[in-house]
């Protein structure tokens, strides 16, 4: 740190330590958002604004079609499991 510029300080010294704890932080956006159905039930109760999770509710509570909702749910887990594989991978590297 002796002789080093402020911009090397925050490039080289601060930002690889947080860098991780941004990626974590992104992740469970990334997976909030995927989960997000009350203010859009309340707000907006038409399909055209929907999330995942809210066409899931949709349709195992609402419609009666458990096997279709059940799909849709193992498919967020698959996506949202590719994504926490993605992050670590960048981490690693």
């Amino acid at each position: 740190m002796d002789g080093a510029t402020w911009f090397q300080i925050k490039t080289r010294i601060i930002m690889p330590q947080l860098l991780p704890m941004f990626g974590v932080m992104l992740l469970f956006s990334l997976i909030s958002g995927f989960q997000i159905w009350e203010a859009i039930y309340i707000l907006a109760p038409y399909d055209s604004t929907a999330s995942s999770l809210y066409r899931v509710i949709s349709d195992g509570f609402f419609f009666g079609k458990y096997g279709f909702a059940s799909a849709e749910c193992i498919g967020m887990i698959l996506i949202i499991f590719i994504i926490t594989k993605i992050k670590e991978r960048i981490e690693t590297h």
